[in-house]
């Protein structure tokens, strides 16, 4: 082996195990993170259950592994002493985005309150539709706001 592809084939190995950037070089920190899974949106709202007669209602995070269909808009009933699922409901639809290779994103609770003189739920969601949940049968009703179901 000649003097000169000695030297060549010693470069190239300093090269490959060299590390990428060179440590007296300043790097931009942003470059240099993972983004994290799903970092193209915040994360859903925190939003506190209401307990009421008994039973604990919350938004469904859970709701795709007990026969969901849509990421969000979900609301489970648990029964506040065991925390036993006793049902679910879909508050509102999600629709569809207008082209297939654009993927369907969540749309989670923004609010819920109790409106007890009616034995029911007020929801609101993070675009800000408004819906009433009848807790005695299971329902849901659009109040206001932006609906997927209407034009």
């Amino acid at each position: 082996m000649t003097p000169r592809a000695a030297a060549l084939l010693l470069a190239a190995a300093a090269m490959l195990t060299a590390p990428a950037c060179s440590q007296d070089r300043k790097e931009n920190p942003i470059m240099n993170k993972k983004a994290p899974p799903g970092a193209s949106r915040p994360p859903p709202p925190e939003v506190a259950p209401v307990e009421f007669q008994g039973v604990r209602y919350q938004p469904d995070r859970d709701a795709m592994a007990h026969g969901g269909d849509q990421p969000g808009g979900y609301l489970v009933a648990l029964d506040a002493a065991t925390g036993a699922r006793l049902w679910m409901l879909k508050v509102y639809t999600i629709g569809a985005p207008s082209r297939p290779d654009v993927p369907v994103f969540g749309r989670y609770f923004k609010r819920m309150t109790l409106l007890p003189d009616r034995n029911a739920l007020e929801i609101e969601n993070e675009v800000g539709g408004v819906y009433h949940v009848d807790l005695a049968a299971r329902t849901s009703t659009w109040v206001s706001g932006p609906d997927s179901k209407r034009p």
